[in-house]
């Protein structure tokens, strides 16, 4: 603490004492307490948001995964025996599909995750 605030302090302790004791009245500004409540509202809201935002886009990553894990098995499954049988063509196009998925998912999720909420 510097000098300044040090004598600052000390020369409002008689008013905090006073104020404390009951013997003078402490001023109360009801606009800056209503702003107040208002911003710490405001901010445990964001807070939550914040969190429920990072947990849906944990969420929609490990979904992808999934997704992508299964297609690789699909895909394994039917097209170690004849790639041109339908069930292979079907197991590669879901492949495909989830494989566009997930870029999507980095494309339009995460991108835009980090410049809003991460890093703003």
């Amino acid at each position: 603490m510097s000098w300044s605030g040090f004598k600052k302090g000390l020369s409002r302790t008689g008013t905090t004492l006073m104020q404390k004791t009951g013997q003078v009245e402490r001023t109360i500004d009801r606009e800056f307490t209503e702003e107040e409540t208002k911003y710490k509202t405001y901010e445990k809201e964001v807070e939550k948001l914040q969190k429920e935002a990072k947990a849906y886009l944990d969420s929609m990553r490990a979904m992808a995964g999934s997704q992508a894990r299964i297609a690789d098995t699909i895909d394994k499954f039917y097209g170690s025996a004849d790639r041109t049988s339908e069930g292979a063509m079907a197991a590669n196009a879901y492949k495909r599909s989830v494989d566009e998925l997930d870029s999507s998912i980095n494309k339009e999720l995460d991108a835009p995750y980090r410049t809003c909420v991460l890093d703003p």
